[in-house]
């Protein structure tokens, strides 16, 4: 095995043994996420773990910078916020069931809303851009 590998195993071994924060919780139906994404390490983790998601979020401004500190509701057609996250990104992962999702973002004050069709398989990739 080669040190790397070694390492990024290591690193997601003690990330999972750590408590995720109150403000980083799912607050309904405990859809599985990760958020992150700020520095090399936090990257290299979210590789390694994105196949374990099948929603993937992506926060930037309109020149393609990445921005943390967004809020992101996620909604299911039945108005139950499947998920509610104060401080995410800029990479935000979810495992989500299959079915239609309102997502509404906030970033600095300014919203955004995007409708989700969600399928069985695969995965989807949403970007939203202030």
């Amino acid at each position: 095995m080669t040190a790397r590998l070694c390492t990024a195993l290591l690193t997601v071994a003690c990330l999972l043994a750590l408590p995720l924060p109150a403000a980083a919780q799912a607050t309904t139906d405990n859809a599985p996420y990760v958020t992150g994404g700020v520095g090399e390490e936090e990257l290299a983790v979210l590789k390694l773990v994105r196949g374990d998601f099948n929603l993937h979020l992506l926060f930037a401004d309109k020149a393609g910078t990445y921005l943390s500190g967004v809020d992101i509701d996620i909604i299911d057609t039945s108005g139950t916020t499947r998920l509610a996250l104060r401080d995410a990104g800029p990479f935000l992962f979810v495992r989500l069931p299959a079915g239609n999702y309102r997502l509404e973002a906030r970033y600095e004050g300014k919203p955004q809303q995007q409708r989700l069709d969600l399928r069985a398989s695969g995965g989807r990739d949403v970007v939203f851009r202030w």
